[in-house]
């Protein structure tokens, strides 16, 4: 009875995690984001898309677009794929969204079309977190990130990269403005990511 108990005790955990193939080194790698990804303020090799392929060996595609909505990433989305093939699509979008006050719905609605349509190219979709906007948490080290992903993660049973972009953008030293990395901030983000991807499996 009591190991009986120990087994069912064990089973949440255990059943919320899924494994996710392995993706070896010159697998090619989109990044659909906004400025973050696209690196506002840095050159192209301080990227944090760049820094991911020199810490993988990945050939990573940076499909940033400073300003892009969720809906505007879904709107890109079908060339990048058919133009690049990637096996894998990292998804950092929705920060505009909220910044915008777009509705939470649309942007969830517009996050699972990314998704379904990441899949249909046979590629594996991976959620990459966006912080909530809080001039509080922003102004003292504590943002979060919003909810609405580890939800749609755990609904659609994709990887994410969770607390990476929250993490930087709450230290002062790590950036060069509210809402955007410095050098040692994308950098950071980058090795945040790796942290993430190997915790998935995917590294």
């Amino acid at each position: 009875m009591f190991l009986s108990v120990l087994i069912l005790v064990g089973l949440p955990a255990s059943c919320s995690r899924h494994e996710f193939d392995r993706l070896p080194a010159d697998s090619v790698v989109l990044v659909l984001g906004d400025s973050i990804s696209a690196g506002h303020g840095l050159e192209p090799p301080q990227s944090w898309p760049a820094q991911l392929a020199e810490l993988t060996g990945w050939r990573v595609i940076n499909g940033g677009v400073s300003g892009d909505t969720t809906a505007q990433g879904l709107a890109r989305l079908p060339s990048l794929l058919e133009r690049h093939h990637p096996v894998a699509v990292i998804i950092e979008l929705g920060g505009n969204d909220m910044l915008r006050q777009v509705p939470r719905a649309q942007t969830v609605a517009d996050l699972e079309a990314i998704i379904t349509e990441v899949k249909a190219a046979r590629a594996q979709p991976i959620l990459m977190a966006v912080p909530a906007p809080s001039i509080f948490g922003a102004a003292f080290g504590g943002l979060s990130d919003a909810e609405l992903y580890a939800d749609l993660a755990e609904r659609r049973q994709v990887p994410i990269l969770s607390g990476a972009i929250a993490e930087v953008l709450s230290d002062s030293g790590k950036t060069l403005d509210r809402l955007h990395p410095n050098a040692a901030g994308s950098r950071l983000l980058a090795e945040r990511a790796v942290e993430e991807l190997r915790k998935a499996g995917l590294l």
